[in-house]
């Protein structure tokens, strides 16, 4: 994972990043320098000082290793380097002042003592010339002087250092200080201060010496994580970051959205937190940190959903996209790979790309264009390049309609936009084409053009439906999405965003990811590319008293594209189709049932495809007798309960909630069936003298197991004969009980 620095100045930092981590330097870069008779060695104040004079010798010919004011010792040393300037007798000597010291805030053992240059008979200006030593050269630096002596008059000193200089006046000075900042030391890593008399003939003293290094700030360390891939329907993640400052402290940390969509936040200013409302695609998530020293630090990671496991390999689709500026990109904020790199268009042929490589979506939306510019060729005004007849003329799988304000903002009247659509979708059905039509946005217009948006988008909604309705709908309800009751743009879907400033008219990048949402829930590519539902299993019955509950499990295949969306409950010997459940529902009670009667019952499931194949049929029957009776599985079946009253049974048995008993023929029969319980079927059937042939296979003795049209016409003749209705060949639990 990349790591990105935003708020530094230049690409030299990096270098001062990197010199940072090999530095031998162990302290905290902050040199104290006493002048003078007392050597201060120990901490006042708890800092530690280094003294001028000290045991190598006298002041002019010493060389000092400095300590830090922490104590701990460093590379940086300091010197006297300059020889007399006017004379042999020219020293640098040691005074004491005793100025009174009330607000520098150095100690007095510092303050009282002092050196200075100009003895010996000069004169002019006399000059010492202080060198550090050994410095680092990623560094800057500060020098501060400070200077004081008890005295009358004036007494300047002047400090320079390369083409800087400052001035002090010491006479009786007791709390100001001059200082020469951000000095980059000499190719030598060195820096050297020269101190001169304010005046012609005085001289100077030197009382403190502070060597300040601008250590640079150590940036945050961001890691926002490792990347995620998630399979859709799962939708949220858990984002998990770590924030780190070893020289400071952090005072802000967030996550935020870059690129493609929009998500919801359990808490965006938290290291880790849940991100949910993902769908297909991928997303970037960044962590940015701020430092107490203003350094702004972040870290990407990139999130991928993928569209359900597909079954299949899915043929590519071509999607033509027709409508005005919102569908052509407009308030979506370009990124380095394309222009309107996050408009709803972009986002949705990703995500059709992500079912095959190939598909793709051709935009012939414009800005400025309403609902007439797409009229067919030959209406009048419309535009033959950009209208229904050009989207027709790319050949194909469906077309999106996205026109959102701009017949609002030039009053055309509610019903002629519609009818413009209107006129549009016939000529695309008409060709065989499905068509999506969305509502309007929000926008901010006058009050009547707000109201009429909003009948245009109830207009849309009202004809068209909403597609998570049916296959058969068509409509997409963006309006609710992005836009207030009043029907200006919600918040945050028309802010400002990334440093553009919203135009009241589109939406922003966010309000994109949220159209995006709903082409995605109106189940387009699902409506495409849908089969038929897979098939429920393991169909089950238990009864209580008149009442019965239907089991089942969930198809064993799901086509993750096209899920249940419910699931039919059917009477098996009607055919009729007696209720429907939701598809998070696998369980139907029946009330109301006939004492002493059988039914047989078999579940389906639907989705935006087509409806599955019957299940396996379960057969229950209400006992008479409910109070002495028990169930039991028939033999060779999975389901199918019947009921028989617990004085009839053995009486090793009858106490049992569960047994099993014997049946001569334990499932329904009918034409293709195959099994040696058909052989016995047939047998019994001409026993009978219901004969299936006179001769060859299925005569007497050459009864085969299977159930062809012989063995029907024959069933069909013995359920006429036995009275049993409707007399359609099918051997089912009614023709089963007439057996013995």
């Amino acid at each position: 994972m990349s790591l990105y620095f935003r708020k530094f100045l230049s690409i030299c930092f990096f270098v001062v990043i990197s010199f940072i981590s090999n530095e031998a330097l162990a302290d905290n870069g902050v040199y104290k320098i006493d002048f003078g008779y007392i050597n201060t060695v120990n901490p006042t104040n708890g800092e530690y000082w280094n003294s001028w004079p000290n045991s190598l010798g006298t002041p002019y010919t010493g060389i000092t290793s400095l300590i830090d004011s922490l104590g701990a010792t460093s590379t940086v040393v300091m010197y006297f380097s300059d020889a007399p300037t006017c004379g042999a007798g020219e020293t640098l000597s040691m005074g004491n002042g005793a100025p009174t010291v009330t607000t520098t805030g150095y100690p007095a053992n510092a303050t009282n003592d002092y050196v200075y240059d100009g003895l010996g008979g000069c004169i002019g200006n006399f000059k010492s010339t202080l060198v550090f030593n050994g410095l680092n050269p990623a560094y800057t630096y500060n020098v501060k002087l400070f200077s004081s002596r008890t005295f009358s008059g004036s007494r300047l000193i002047k400090m320079t250092i390369g083409s800087a200089s400052t001035t002090l006046e010491s006479i009786n000075n007791t709390a100001n200080t001059a200082q020469i900042s951000n000095i980059t030391p000499s190719a030598t890593s060195s820096i050297e201060a020269t101190f001169t008399s304010g005046s012609a003939g005085q001289y100077h003293h030197l009382n403190v010496i502070e060597l300040i290094a601008n250590t640079p700030n150590l940036p945050p360390v961001v890691d926002a994580g490792t990347d995620i891939t998630i399979t859709y329907p799962t939708n949220s993640i858990t984002l998990n970051s770590t924030v780190t400052d070893s020289d400071g402290t952090i005072t802000s940390k967030a996550w935020s959205l870059f690129g493609d969509a929009y998500a919801t936040f359990a808490s965006s200013t938290a290291t880790s937190t849940t991100v949910s409302n993902l769908y297909p695609g991928k997303y970037t998530f960044r962590m940015t940190a701020v430092d107490n020293s203003g350094s702004v630090v972040y870290d990407d990671v990139d999130v991928t959903v993928l569209p359900a496991t597909l079954p299949s390999v899915r043929p590519a689709k071509k999607f033509v996209v027709l409508g005005s500026s919102t569908a052509e990109g407009y308030g979506s904020m370009p990124i380095p790979g394309g222009i309107y790199e996050n408009s709803w268009v972009r986002l949705f042929e990703k995500y059709a790309k992500l079912y095959n490589a190939s598909s793709s979506v051709v935009n012939l939306a414009l800005a400025g264009y309403t609902t007439n510019k797409s009229l067919p060729t030959g209406s009048g005004g419309e535009d033959s390049t950009r209208n229904i007849t050009a989207a027709l003329a790319q050949n194909p799988n469906a077309i999106l309609i996205n026109y959102t304000s701009n017949d609002a903002n030039f009053n055309f009247p509610i019903a002629s936009s519609t009818g413009y659509i209107r006129t549009i979708v016939e000529t695309a059905r008409a060709a065989n084409v499905p068509v999506w039509i969305t509502t309007s946005s929000g926008r901010n217009l006058t009050a009547p053009k707000l109201l009429l948006l909003t009948g245009y988008s109830n207009a849309i909604l009202t004809e068209y439906g909403t597609s998570t309705q049916s296959n058969t709908s068509r409509g997409i309800d963006m309006f609710s999405r992005v836009a207030n009751p009043d029907a200006t743009i919600k918040s945050p879907f028309g802010d400002s965003y990334l440093g553009f400033v919203a135009d009241t008219i589109h939406i922003n990048n966010y309000g994109h990811s949220e159209v995006f949402r709903s082409m995605i829930e109106s189940n387009i590519l699902a409506t495409l590319y849908a089969s038929p539902a897979d098939t429920p299993t393991a169909l089950s019955a238990s009864v209580s008293g008149t009442s019965a509950t239907l089991t089942w499990s969930a198809p064993l295949v799901v086509d993750p594209v096209a899920p249940p969306t419910q699931y039919n409950i059917y009477n098996t010997d009607t055919n009729a189709l007696i209720a429907t459940t939701t598809s998070n529902n696998t369980t139907y009670s029946i009330s109301n049932l006939t004492k002493g009667s059988t039914y047989l019952y078999y579940i389906t499931a639907t989705n935006i495809g087509g409806q599955s194949a019957s299940s396996t049929a379960v057969m229950l029957t209400v006992p008479n007798d409910i109070a002495n009776s028990v169930s039991y599985w028939t033999p060779g079946s999975s389901s199918g309960i019947r009921f028989v009253p617990a004085s009839l049974l053995p009486s090793s048995v009858a106490s049992s909630t569960s047994v099993t008993a014997y049946m001569p023929f334990s499932r329904s029969l009918t034409q293709g069936a195959k099994g040696d319980d058909v052989k016995r079927l047939q047998q019994y059937l001409n026993s009978k003298g219901f004969i299936i042939a006179l001769s060859g296979v299925g005569s007497k003795g050459k009864e085969t197991g299977l159930f062809g049209p012989a063995t029907k016409a024959a069933l069909i003749k013995f359920q006429k004969a036995m009275k049993i209705t409707p007399a359609v060949g099918f051997f089912g639990p009614l023709t089963r009980g007439v057996i013995k």
